[in-house]
C-alpha cells in the first residue's frame, strides 16, 4: 500500500506550530513561576501570531483530513494517537483564544509587539477597567487548565512519535523529518 506523501508546507505548519507552542508554553510556565510578568508581553504577542498560523494549519487538517496512517502499532494505540491529535488540535486553538479572553476581559485589551490590535479598556481616570469578569476568569481558567492539558498531550505525541521511531521502525517520524514517502 502506499502512502500519500504529506505536503512540504504541511510539515512546515506542523513544525512551527509545534516548536512554536513549546515555546510560548515554556515563557507562560517560567513567567508565573518566576513571578518574571516583563515575559507577558512577548508570551502574548508570541501566542497571537502563532494563533494565525496555528488556524491556518487547523483548517488545511479539518478540510484535507488527517494523513494516512501508516503505523504498524496496534488498534488501541491508533486509537490513542487519534485522540491525542484532537485534543493538540483543539487545545492548540483553546489556548491562544483563552489568553486572548483573559487579557481582554481584564481590560489588557491585545497587542502585538506594542501594536494595539484592541486597544486596553482605560477609565476616565486613566487606570485600566476590566470589561468582563466572568469572560475573564472563564479564559484564565481555560488556561490554565489547558495548558496542563496541551503539555501532557505534547510529551504523548513525542513519546508516542519516538516509539514508532526507535521500536516500531516505521516511517511516521521520519515522514515529518524528510518530504515524501519513505520505505
Amino acid at each position: 500500500m502506499s502512502e500519500e506523501p504529506i505536503a512540504y508546507a504541511e510539515i512546515i505548519l506542523h513544525w512551527v506550530v509545534g516548536l512554536g507552542i513549546i515555546g510560548v508554553v515554556a515563557i507562560g510556565i517560567y513567567m508565573t513561576q518566576m513571578e518574571n510578568f516583563a515575559l507577558y508581553g512577548l508570551h502574548k504577542s508570541l501566542g497571537i501570531l502563532l494563533f494565525t498560523v496555528i488556524v491556518i494549519r487547523v483548517v488545511i487538517r479539518l478540510r484535507k483530513g488527517w494523513p494516512e496512517n501508516v503505523s504498524t502499532g496496534a488498534a488501541w494505540e491508533r486509537g490513542l494517537a487519534r485522540v491525542i491529535q484532537w485534543v493538540l488540535l483543539i487545545a492548540t486553538i483553546a489556548m491562544p483564544l483563552s489568553g486572548m479572553f483573559d487579557a481582554y476581559g481584564a481590560g489588557r485589551g491585545l497587542n502585538v509587539f506594542g501594536v494595539n490590535l484592541v486597544a486596553p479598556n482605560i477609565d476616565d481616570t486613566g487606570l485600566r477597567a476590566v470589561v468582563s469578569e466572568a469572560l475573564s476568569s472563564f479564559g484564565e481558567a481555560v488556561h490554565g487548565i489547558g495548558a496542563n492539558i496541551l503539555i501532557a498531550a505534547i510529551l504523548l505525541h513525542v513519546a508516542g512519535a519516538l516509539k514508532h521511531h526507535l521500536f516500531d521502525r516505521d516511517t511516521p517520524l521520519r515522514r515529518m523529518v524528510r518530504r515524501g514517502t519513505m520505505s
